[in-house]
């Protein structure tokens, strides 16, 4: 009998060859308005929104569109389900496997940094981890595991990418046009343009999906392999090859001591110093039975996790500027770090252990044990002048100085301009995001509780602006916020299916006399005013963390703000997750007779202020004061 990930590797070859997602149309609405021009065959001439001035697909409708089919997405796939809101909703990805980051990322000795009973779903715990702190193939195959036990796999349309997405202020539908990749041809399937609509819209991208690109000049007089560790060419042997690694982040830690294996040199750039720490390993290990109990009693691995969760939300400590942080630094330093870094060649011991340079945690702590053993082999070398150009066989740093490569790996990190957003994405009015975020945000991302924007209902970001950590899983935060997103989206995720002349609505059209009782499903979004008043409070509480103080890329290049990190502690994250403050929020479009939605518990905490900011100005944030337009709210 296949197992649970056979299944899951049968399913996603089976998605990826276009099976349930791609023949489905026919269960779904599909058929002509007569606010548009008919043409044979009852379908509908669709709208040229956007710049290729194709004409798209007919509609097809899904409750809910999942655009990302990573950790994040497959949470908020599993946990419709779970809640009850039924499965009529769509995945779409644009790689040709499920997994997020652990399908885009391959590179040797790929694997996490959390501990295992963090990193994984609260609503499906592992008792089995090989490893306290897992590798790449085991958290992929967790993940399939899981997406077939939730019955998932044939709700991933692959290969895919989506171009544009707009909301239609007639209906409070989502309108997605996205086009099939030329590799979906190589399976023996058809690519094709696709116009998808839906109540609720879900973006789980994630911040950190395009890798930036090789910008030394004279790479294209390289006659050897250049990639990025996101996208490693397997078909590249470095066996006795010259392998030059550019950078030094957690990528680049982890693959280096792996290539150094079986590369004849491998000499790495370094672009910046880091606190490099030890692996955490199993505190349970001593404990007799406790991975037999773990295995075989869900509630002990519930109890491992909130053990877990607790020790690493006490490192959130060491990222405040007080005496109490700077004790945590300090020890965190001396009995983490230092002890590792004395494994260090003498010459190396200063970048391992920065100590005066940079604080501990302004920027992401890196646990590895094998990196700086690897650095005492021969043939492992780190060079510190920096990489000027590229010639056919070498690089050349900014001092002259050639260093053979026949092999040329870019650990430089990731772009996060379009983070979340990679498409193009229309609210009310037509306004596009990013002039969103350029009016409210100083040309920097903003989200309400780091996942929904002012006059973009219906749309959930997971995983956006201010929400991730630097010392914990952001699996716990994502989790958060869905339990957010499902509990204010009551409204639209229960109500009827629209009808067929609001699916077929052209989002570019006003309708027309004969639409005019055009029906609209419901709607739920922020207050601009809470939204701009939140980041107020976010930047002020920034100032009082160690990132404000460093150069990271948690730090957004133009509005000078810190819009990657979460400034309090995940426990106050879920608070103000779990009970909503309401008043903050806008919801228009309800049902005639629509009861109170909410939950009553969560009813009642927020207005206890449970989940409440507290409100700052902007000049108590050190930010210039951001102008409403009138009548908002």
């Amino acid at each position: 009998m296949p197992s649970a990930i056979q299944k899951a590797a049968g399913a996603v070859a089976n998605v990826a060859g276009g099976s349930k997602p791609d023949s489905k149309p026919d269960a779904k609405s599909n058929a002509s308005s007569s606010s548009l021009p008919a043409v044979p065959n009852g379908t509908i001439q669709q709208a040229k929104v956007l710049p290729s001035q194709q004409d798209w697909a007919p509609p097809v409708y899904y409750q809910t569109l999942i655009l990302g089919a990573g950790l994040s997405g497959i949470a908020m796939a599993c946990l419709l389900k779970r809640k009850g809101f039924g499965d009529d909703f769509i995945i779409l990805e644009r790689e040709s496997g499920i997994a997020g980051t652990w399908y885009s990322n391959s590179y040797p000795g790929c694997g996490v940094d959390v501990p295992a009973p963090l990193y994984s779903y609260s609503f499906a715990q592992k008792g089995d981890w090989s490893r306290f702190v897992p590798k790449r193939d085991e958290i992929k195959a967790y993940i399939s595991t899981v997406a077939a036990e939730y019955d998932l796999m044939d709700k991933f349309h692959l290969q895919t990418l989506v171009k544009e997405a707009r909301f239609d202020e007639s209906t409070n539908l989502w309108h997605i046009y996205s086009e099939d990749l030329p590799q979906r041809s190589e399976l023996g399937v058809e690519p094709k343009k696709h116009h998808y609509v839906c109540k609720f819209f879900v973006s789980a991208v994630g911040g950190l999906s395009e890798p930036n690109e090789c910008n030394i000049p004279g790479k294209e007089k390289f006659k050897g392999a250049i990639f990025h560790s996101a996208r490693w060419d397997h078909s590249v042997d470095y066996t006795n090859k010259n392998v030059v690694v550019i950078g030094n982040g957690s990528s680049a830690t982890q693959l280096v001591p792996e290539v150094a294996k079986k590369a004849k040199s491998v000499t790495q750039f370094v672009r910046a110093q880091h606190w490099i720490a030890s692996v955490p390993h199993d505190p349970f290990a001593m404990l007799p039975g406790w991975k037999w109990l773990c295995r075989h009693f869900y509630v002990f691995r519930k109890i491992s996790r909130a053990l877990v969760f607790l020790v690493m939300e006490s490192h959130f400590i060491m990222t405040m500027m007080n005496p109490l942080g700077a004790l945590y630094r300090w020890w965190f330093a001396r009995f983490w770090c230092k002890p590792l870094a004395k494994k260090a060649p003498k010459e190396y011991f200063d970048h391992i252990y920065p100590k005066g340079k940079i604080l501990v945690s302004s920027k992401r702590r890196i646990f590895d044990d094998e990196y700086v053993p690897c650095l005492n082999q021969p043939h492992v070398n780190l060079e510190f002048e920096k990489s000027a150009s590229i010639e056919e066989d070498a690089v050349i740093t900014d001092k002259g100085k050639r260093i053979p490569a026949d092999v040329i790996v870019l650990c430089n990190g990731f772009t996060t301009a379009r983070a979340g957003f990679p498409m193009d994405v229309y609210g009310r009015g037509g306004e596009e995001v990013h002039s969103h975020w350029e009016k409210y945000g100083g040309g920097g991302p903003l989200h309400y509780r780091s996942c929904m924007l002012a006059n973009y209902p219906n749309l959930v970001q997971l995983v956006g602006t201010n929400s991730a950590t630097g010392h914990t899983s952001l699996i716990f935060t994502t989790e958060c916020q869905i339990e957010f997103a499902l509990e204010v989206a009551k409204p639209l995720l229960n109500g009827k299916k629209p009808s067929t002349a609001a699916i077929s609505h052209n989002p570019l059209v006003s309708p027309s006399s004969s639409l005019a009782t055009l029906d609209k499903v419901p709607a739920v979004e922020p207050r601009l005013s809470a939204e701009v008043q939140e980041q107020n409070y976010i930047h002020w509480r920034h100032k009082q963390r160690v990132w404000s103080y460093g150069h990271s890329w948690y730090i957004d290049t133009t509005s000078k703000r810190v819009t990657a990190l979460y400034p309090d502690s995940q426990i106050t994250f879920w608070l103000r997750a779990t009970f909503p403050t309401y008043g903050d929020l806008i919801w228009s479009d309800l049902p005639a007779g629509e009861g109170d939605f909410r939950t009553w518990w969560k009813r009642w905490g927020s207005a206890l202020g449970i989940g409440r900011m507290p409100k700052k100005t902007a000049q108590q944030a050190g930010i210039p004061a951001i102008k409403l337009p009138p009548n908002s709210t």
